[in-house]
């Protein structure tokens, strides 16, 4: 009897150590819309302030060309767009969802404050980190990970999906949708994703680097890596990632770095939102809803605050703009 228990002991144990070792999972979500779409209209805003009441979730938005081909976010990408819907089997209508790789229903309720829930709170075997996500002498954009083993596993047949995406794009769409968000604007790997192996020696890495140029119509400043680590059978997410946006790797002229240092504070806010930036500034500010509509315009040389206290709470995003350059800062009204 007592070596049973001593047997069982050791079984719990080692099952223990096991799941200690592993990390939490992000959870991504793949979100397949379009500009032209009335029903992605009514239906995103609702979808956007759910995504932002679970703000350690990922997004990524892909533009197909179904049911519009004539979506402009579709026509600047027509392949990959294409391809990453096709790659879950959900080309046909817009807007769709996929979850950690598994495909929600049409019918569901996309603003449902539970419907992240059954992805959340989970764990992981591997681990993602970023090394350099940088603009080169060469006008191009160069992202290095590492994807480490942090606990002991046999995950065998997998994917590694590499995108780069804006964060922001101001584009008053014909569907009525002013602001898309987190916009799919090229893959470093195949739109599959590139086979690869995580290693079976807990600790030990494998590295992914790549380089791609930088296109005129993306705002450089904007531009950030998605990483979807994923079984090829299933589909299901060993783990996501998201990279920081894009800085030069040479060193930037003072002039350029101006409107970069500049920042609003407090942040959520209450009442008053105070600009702060260690050099002079002057330009132009417009605050936008979550859904895009503009609903106030700022002088950055005469304004210092802006009163917030007759805003609904909810998110909102500044845009900033000073010759030439733009920036956009998310604010949360509480």
């Amino acid at each position: 009897m007592n070596k049973r228990i001593l047997l069982l002991s050791l079984i719990v144990s080692f099952f223990s150590l096991d799941l200690s070792a592993q990390v939490p999972k992000k959870v991504v979500v793949e979100h397949f819309t379009n500009t032209r779409c009335s029903i992605c209209a009514s239906r995103n805003p609702s979808f956007y302030t759910n995504l932002n009441n679970h703000p350690n979730i990922l997004h990524l938005s892909i533009h197909p060309s179904a049911p519009y081909s004539s979506c402009l976010l579709h026509q600047h990408n027509p392949t990959e767009n294409d391809g990453r819907t096709n790659y879950y089997n959900v080309y046909g209508s817009t807007p769709r969802l996929v979850i950690q790789g598994e495909v929600i229903p049409t019918g569901d309720n996309y603003s449902n404050s539970v419907l992240f829930d059954p992805y959340e709170d989970r764990i992981s075997p591997a681990s993602i980190t970023f090394s350099e996500v940088g603009l080169t002498e060469n006008n191009s954009v160069r992202v290095t990970l590492s994807i480490k083993t942090e606990a002991a596993h046999n995950l065998t047949d997998l994917k590694l999906f590499v995108a780069l995406a804006e964060d922001t794009i101001f584009y008053n769409a014909p569907n009525g949708e002013e602001l898309q968000f987190d916009v799919f604007r090229k893959a470093m790997t195949a739109i599959s994703g590139d086979d690869i192996s995580l290693p079976a020696s807990v600790g030990e890495s494998v590295t992914f680097t790549a380089t791609i140029p930088l296109n005129p119509e993306w705002v450089e400043s904007r531009i950030f890596p998605v990483v979807i680590l994923q079984e090829s059978g299933n589909k299901a997410v060993v783990q996501s990632a998201a990279g920081p946006t894009a800085t030069p790797v040479t060193t930037t002229a003072v002039g350029d770095m101006q409107f970069q240092d500049f920042d609003v504070y407090p942040n959520p806010v209450h009442d008053f939102l105070y600009f702060q930036s260690q050099n002079s500034i002057s330009g132009k500010a417009r605050m936008y809803t979550n859904t895009g509509k503009l609903i106030g315009n700022f002088d950055l040389a005469t304004t210092s605050k802006i009163d917030l206290s007759h805003y609904a709470a909810g998110v909102y995003f500044l845009k900033l703009i000073q010759e030439g350059q733009e920036i956009v800062r998310k604010v949360v009204k509480l």
